[in-house]
């Protein structure tokens, strides 16, 4: 059994591991360990990246293969939503995952909001650079770069 992608890219099941390779070059993408569901399909799932994937290093990541079309978020549970509902504040997806990971500033968990930086070490960068933000006290935040999505469509 195996499953079409966009291009050249197929998923197939090689023993109990579903393998994610590209037709042409005959390179694994990834590979995902034995599950107890049949297909590797619409759900979330955590992959061994053995090639470079959307300019991730190997190892191991959190994909979804899906049967969203482009414009469309995929919800953990394999259901598709515009994706202008995404964080949205309300919930669209069933399993209600279109609201999940939606912070617009992530900080290191070392960070210690009542600890000005040390003279020099931190400078805001031009308004041109949106990966910080300085605020009035002048602490810099890196923002969520949004997510990098490189789709894959089951057909």
């Amino acid at each position: 059994m195996s499953f079409r992608g966009y291009g050249e890219y197929r998923v197939r099941k090689v023993e109990d591991t579903w393998v994610w390779y590209n037709s042409v070059t005959n390179t694994t993408m990834a590979t995902l360990s034995p599950l107890s569901l049949n297909y590797p399909c619409s759900f979330t799932r955590l992959y061994t990246l053995q090639a470079e994937v959307c300019g991730q290093e190997g190892g191991q990541r959190m994909l979804t293969l899906s049967p969203c079309v482009p414009g469309e978020f995929t919800c953990d549970d394999g259901s598709c939503i515009a994706f202008s509902k995404r964080c949205d504040l309300k919930f669209d997806c069933k399993d209600k995952t279109d609201e999940s990971f939606c912070d617009i500033v992530n900080f290191p968990g070392d960070y210690r909001s009542r600890l000005p930086p040390r003279p020099g070490e931190w400078a805001c960068q031009d308004e041109a650079d949106s990966s910080v933000i300085c605020n009035k006290w002048l602490h810099m935040f890196p923002i969520a770069r949004q997510a990098h999505y490189c789709p894959f469509s089951v057909m």
